[in-house]
């Protein structure tokens, strides 16, 4: 399924589950896929709800005294990795170096 509609897809989902931690998730998966076209393909069988439950069982993994934390780049990876998708460089400005020259 396109971006747009699996977006579409797992707000309509998560309203009816009224669980914050799942929609903060979501949140995180909407800025993931701010960086890619409209046009990329998800698998519709992947959800945010799927992908908490993946994290859940990553961070026991590799929890440290019983402790693990997801920062904001971690997640962002974990994301990308869980929807198969390629990672973007659009955070990234190309500059000219011949802009520099005078």
């Amino acid at each position: 399924m396109l971006k747009n509609e699996f977006i579409l897809m797992q707000e309509q989902d998560l309203v009816t589950k009224n669980d914050l931690i799942l929609n903060e998730l979501f949140e995180c998966f909407k800025e993931v896929l701010n960086d890619y076209p409209s046009s990329v393909e998800i698998d519709s069988k992947k959800s945010v709800e799927e992908c908490y439950h993946q994290m859940e069982q990553e961070a026991r993994k590799k929890a440290v005294n019983g402790k693990f934390c997801f920062g904001p780049l971690t997640t962002k990876k974990f994301i990308i990795d869980y929807l198969g998708l390629t990672e973007t460089v659009s955070n990234f400005k190309i500059v000219n170096i011949t802009d520099f020259l005078r």
